[in-house]
C-alpha cells in the first residue's frame, strides 16, 4: 500500500483521530481538575479515557464499516478485547504494587513523607475502559460519515 493511499484510508483516521482525541481529552480533563494545562498529559497511557481502548475500538469498528463481519474484523475485534482486559487488568496489579510499596515506605519514614508515596499512573479503571470503548466508536463513525 502507498502512502496515498494509506492517507486516504478512513482505518487509518479514524484510529489516529481516535488517540489524538482521547490525548486531548485527557490534557483538558487535567487542566480542568487543576488550573494547569500540562503538556505531559499528551503523552500520558493511563487516566480518562483509555487511550489504548480508544484506539483498538476504532480500529475495530472502522473495519467492520469498511469490509463487514469478515475475519480481518474477528481477528481485530478479538485483540482489541485482549488489549482491553490487559489495561483493566494493569492497573489492578499496579494498585497492588502501590498499596504494598506505599505501607513499606510509610513504615521507613514513619509517615513523614506523604508527597514522596508512590501514585500509580499504569492502566485504567472500567470507567475510563468503557469512555474509551465509546470515544472509538463515535470517532469511527465520524470518520466514516465525512469519506
Amino acid at each position: 500500500m502507498t502512502i496515498p493511499a494509506l492517507l486516504a484510508s478512513p482505518i487509518v483516521w479514524s484510529t489516529f483521530f481516535a488517540m489524538f482525541t482521547a490525548q486531548c481529552i485527557k490534557s483538558l480533563l487535567s487542566w480542568k481538575q487543576d488550573g494547569h494545562f500540562h503538556w505531559r498529559y499528551i503523552f500520558l497511557t493511563a487516566g480518562m479515557p483509555s487511550s489504548h481502548t480508544a484506539v483498538v475500538t476504532a480500529l475495530s469498528t472502522s473495519l467492520y464499516l469498511s469490509e463487514g463481519p469478515t475475519h480481518l474484523f474477528i481477528v481485530a475485534g478479538t485483540l482489541s478485547l485482549i488489549v482491553i482486559r490487559d489495561v483493566i487488568g494493569d492497573k489492578a496489579f499496579a494498585q497492588a504494587q502501590e498499596n504494598i510499596v506505599n505501607k513499606i515506605f510509610d513504615r521507613i519514614t514513619h509517615g513523614q513523607y506523604e508527597a514522596a508515596r508512590w501514585n500509580t499512573l499504569i492502566g485504567h479503571t472500567l470507567k475510563e475502559v468503557v469512555a474509551g470503548f465509546l470515544l472509538g466508536i463515535a470517532v469511527a463513525l465520524a470518520v466514516f460519515r465525512l469519506f
